[in-house]
């Protein structure tokens, strides 16, 4: 994302990195608008910024994920439903941290 549409709250999902490859801040950082404002200084022009996604939303996916996942692994094969279950597992922590 571009620096200049960069906004105070977002969260970094990468490290950033000057032009010597030095980490100035580490994926996960929560942005300020002082450190936006450093960054530019720093000449850092674009920045990955993590997706936030609204709960309602992340229900709809998971439900979405869960479907998808019934059809993949419907065998009543033991294996198969403990991968199945590992996959929900990811997907569950992925949309609700839980």
């Amino acid at each position: 994302m571009d620096i200049e549409q960069v906004q105070p709250g977002m969260k970094l999902a990468e490290d950033v990195h000057n032009l010597t490859g030095m980490v100035l801040c580490r994926a996960g950082t929560v942005l300020t608008e002082n450190l936006i404002e450093r960054l530019k200084t720093a000449g850092i022009g674009k920045i990955s910024i993590e997706e936030t996604i609204l709960p309602e939303k992340a229900k709809k996916l998971f439900e979405e994920k869960k479907i998808l996942l019934d059809k993949a692994f419907n065998k009543k094969n033991n294996s198969m439903q403990i991968i199945k279950e590992v996959f929900l597992r990811f997907w569950e922590q992925k949309y609700f941290g839980s």
